[in-house]
């Protein structure tokens, strides 16, 4: 044979072939493609949601420590409700290696709207210090801290449908009169500001309010009482401060009422984070699953185009197409289905992320200041993403083991046996009724045992995956029949031309 005569190969393929070759392919099979989209959409939108939604409250409510304690990176801290003396606030400023200190009294608080409307929100008392401290005093308005009233962040004005006047931006006067119910009082206040993100960052998004702390101490009944003073110390000088903030505490305790302890400023973000722990370990079990199913959704779409793709690979290697040829067309086309659904999947889960998902933290509302807020981070974005283009590749490598030495190139052709389609009938029928068996002991063990949710959620886990080959089945054929019709309708044009 000469060498004209010989088939043309070529180890790699073009871009411009390559897309050739995946809109041929998407002209005759896109329902199967948009199936498989489908399930791998499901799977990231589910995990992307689950962890987006588990780690904004730790992340909002990190945001929110941060823009109260500015540079600070120590803190007295009250050990009980009642506070402690405000005049150890002279004595912390006068320390040597201290640059500023800020005063904080915080109580929780209930504030009711003339319109009925009420929520609980972390009350602060304070001064201009704190403001300077943390940087908030060139933005915050000077009326937030006027004598006799209270400034409210624009997540508590929102609660309590409440707002300041039309074409006032936020940070604005004049919203108003709301009644503060605090340690068994209550008194009305006028509204002075309502503080929006360009006033006070990230604490626009949480349900706090602050006033002069003199009014403070008198409404709550706490004369002369602080519950924090956040420090910040000279550069190179922080083991000092904490030091001499640790004899300074110490020598307090004899004191009446006076037991305040040295922490980190952002100590609340912490023991944020263990209290989170239960909800974290919930949530990563709820994203395990959802991509559990979202896979199973998507491998089993991908077998539906099995048999045509091993076609198509067999014609490809027929005509002279190496094996890294034929890998390469299979893994284009795998990422380029696995970035348009896993894009679809982003978009979906943030929305549930938002809403369906969104974690209810009331129950943490009297310990911490929360941030209310959605934080997307970019782990969980790129976690979510690769995982999903990862899943497409794997479920579309299938295909692939026709390129094995031991099968001749036309092999699809000469058998019908579809690679990975290994469970018969009666396996599918065994799988299910153990399912229904975990069914079962999952809901005995939730009724004796509450405090055993997480292992009864596992038991459904593996409950819903032994029970998806015989119900997923089903649903295949369904699909079949449709990707079919769907095949007819787009030959019968060219049939009839």
């Amino acid at each position: 044979m000469s060498r004209a005569e010989r088939p043309q190969t070529r180890t790699l393929m073009g871009p411009y072939a390559l897309v050739f070759l995946y809109r041929r392919w998407l002209r005759v099979h896109a329902a199967q493609e948009c199936f498989a989209g489908i399930g791998i959409a499901i799977a990231v939108a589910l995990v992307f949601a689950a962890t987006v939604a588990q780690s904004s409250i730790a992340h909002s409510s990190a945001e929110v420590v941060r823009a109260v304690t500015g540079p600070a990176t120590l803190q007295l801290r009250a050990r009980g409700g009642q506070g402690f003396d405000e005049q150890l606030l002279v004595r912390v400023e006068r320390l040597q290696g201290v640059k500023q200190a800020a005063p904080l009294l915080e109580q929780t608080a209930t504030l009711r709207a003339p319109n009925g409307r009420h929520t609980t929100i972390d009350l602060a008392g304070t001064d201009t210090s704190l403001a300077v401290l943390d940087g908030l005093a060139e933005t915050l308005p000077l009326a937030a801290l006027r004598p006799g009233t209270i400034g409210l962040s624009q997540a508590s004005a929102d609660a309590l449908r409440i707002s300041a006047p039309r074409g006032a931006g936020a940070g604005s006067t004049g919203a108003g009169d709301v009644t503060l119910q605090m340690r068994g009082r209550a008194i009305t206040l006028r509204v002075s500001a309502v503080l929006g993100h360009e006033a006070v960052g990230a604490l626009s998004r949480a349900l706090v309010a602050v006033m002069p702390l003199e009014r403070m101490q008198q409404l709550a009944g706490l004369p002369g009482r602080i519950t924090r003073i956040f420090v910040e110390a000279q550069p190179g000088h922080e083991a000092q401060v904490r030091s001499e903030l640790g004899a300074l505490a110490d020598g307090s305790r004899t004191q009446a009422g006076g037991m305040p302890s040295v922490a980190p400023a952002d100590q609340d973000v912490t023991l944020l984070g263990e209290a989170l722990g239960p909800s974290r370990l919930a949530s990563g079990l709820f994203a395990a699953i959802g991509a559990l199913l979202g896979l199973l959704l998507a491998f089993n779409a991908m077998l539906l185009t099995v048999p045509d793709r091993r076609q198509a690979i067999a014609d490809l290697r027929l005509r002279g197409t190496t094996r890294l040829g034929i890998v390469q067309v299979v893994l284009f086309q795998a990422v380029c289905l696995g970035v348009a659904a896993s894009l679809v999947g982003l978009g979906a889960g943030y929305v549930l992320s938002v809403g369906v998902f969104h974690q209810s933290s009331t129950y943490l509302a009297e310990a911490f200041t929360l941030g209310s807020n959605t934080v997307v981070g970019a782990a969980s974005l790129l976690l979510a993403f690769a995982g999903g283009v990862l899943a497409t590749c794997v479920a579309s490598a299938v295909v692939l083991l026709d390129l094995r030495r031991s099968r001749t190139r036309d092999a699809v052709y000469q058998h019908d046996d579809i690679p990975g389609d290994a469970l018969g009938r009666g396996v599918r029928r065994r799988l299910f009724a153990g399912s229904v068996g975990l069914f079962a002991a999952a809901g005995v063990l939730y009724a004796l045992a509450p405090s055993a949710a997480i292992a009864a959620t596992a038991l459904l886990a593996l409950a819903t995956v032994l029970a998806v080959p015989l119900v997923l089945g089903g649903v295949l054929r369904l699909m079949g029949l449709i990707a079919e019709r769907y095949e007819q309708l787009i030959a019968l044009p060219v049939a009839l031309g």
